[in-house]
């Protein structure tokens, strides 16, 4: 037995392919015919190369609206036209396309380093991956909001970054063209870390720390700007071996005063200071406010601390009931010692 290989397609099939041929062919030749058009409205002399030049009565004069960057429109005579008969030797239709470019990596390097500039930050970049397609033809921008704004991955390294490309006919009010990058951008960085290993409970000591140079994002959060200063004195939360980035979380809150110790308690009342000593019930830093308890008072205070083991409690004046005329005799400064006071 013998197979034959017979042809399914029929005439009307083959037709049919043959026209959709042509078809593609006619288009293809009609978007090398267009006219490409810079703005977003489509002006008489960006139709110059395809008119008689005695169609050119007021080159810019606007005809409509152009398309979008790539996009095709084809113009009808009266669009263009208006009124005026039609000329020897002028078409009945016209393409025009909206300008567009590729992007490149070059160029969004380009605009990136620009925008970094901005910073005093020129960092490496490494571009991974733009968006498909083309652009308008313009000025590429990437805000600085956005670049502080954007984080890189913590496995792969790299951060998109969000653009736009500012196109059109009018300088003042340019149109924007959203783009988008993804690209491991590095430059040098200075972070706070540890000099030597602590345990838990540690109290972390100027010794121990050290100011490092590392490569990450220009805008990654690090510790530089928050200085040694702030973290001296603090104790480790669990053990943190030498080379550990120093961050908030991995040390408890600093505390000037801690729970249950001896305090100097200045007690304040309009310009009389009297100074005591006091027991700290809770503890905190400079500026928050603790719990305090007197010796032989049965009612806790509410102060705040002032320095390592001080604390101050403002206490209001009283209200005066003196006659309106009657003379005020100046106020008493109270000497500072360990007087009792009845606080009950």
């Amino acid at each position: 037995m013998r197979c034959t290989n017979r042809s399914t397609t029929s005439p009307a099939s083959a037709l049919l392919l043959t026209a959709a041929a042509l078809l593609i062919a006619a288009t293809l030749s009609a978007a090398a015919d267009c006219l490409p058009v810079p703005g977003d409205r489509i002006t008489l002399a960006d139709l110059a190369p395809a008119l008689p030049a005695a169609a050119l009565d007021d080159p810019a004069r606007h005809v409509g609206f152009a398309p979008r960057p790539g996009v095709r429109r084809t113009l009808l005579f009266r669009e263009w036209a208006g009124s005026r008969p039609r000329l020897t030797g002028e078409p009945f239709e016209l393409c025009v396309i909206g300008e567009s470019r590729p992007l490149t990596p070059e160029a969004v390097r380009a605009a990136l380093l620009q925008s970094f500039a901005a910073s005093n930050t020129r960092p490496d970049i490494d571009i991974d991956e733009l968006p498909r397609g083309s652009v308008p033809a313009g000025t590429i921008h990437f805000p600085e909001a956005n670049l502080r704004a954007a984080r890189p991955n913590p496995r792969s390294g790299l951060v998109q970054l969000n653009g736009h490309v500012l196109h059109g006919s009018d300088p003042a009010r340019p149109l924007r063209f959203p783009i988008w990058v993804r690209a491991r951008i590095e430059a040098d960085l200075s972070q706070v870390e540890l000099s030597c290993a602590l345990e838990m409970g540690d109290e972390l000591t100027a010794a121990c720390l050290r100011t490092a140079t590392v490569r990450g994002y220009p805008f990654a959060a690090t510790n530089s700007s928050t200085g040694q200063a702030a973290f001296l004195g603090r104790t480790a939360r669990r053990g943190l071996a030498a080379g550990t980035p120093v961050q908030e979380p991995l040390f408890h809150p600093r505390q000037d005063v801690r729970p249950r110790q001896e305090v100097s308690l200045l007690v304040r009342c309009g310009q009389a200071a009297l100074r005591l000593k006091a027991t700290s019930q809770s503890g905190g830093a400079v500026g928050e406010t603790v719990t305090i308890r007197v010796e032989g008072s049965r009612h806790a205070l509410r102060a705040r601390i002032t320095s390592p083991g001080a604390v101050e409690l403002l206490v209001p004046a009283a209200a005066s009931f003196s006659p309106p005329n009657a003379l005020t005799p100046p106020p008493v400064q109270a000497k500072e010692g360990t007087h009792e006071i009845p606080l009950d």
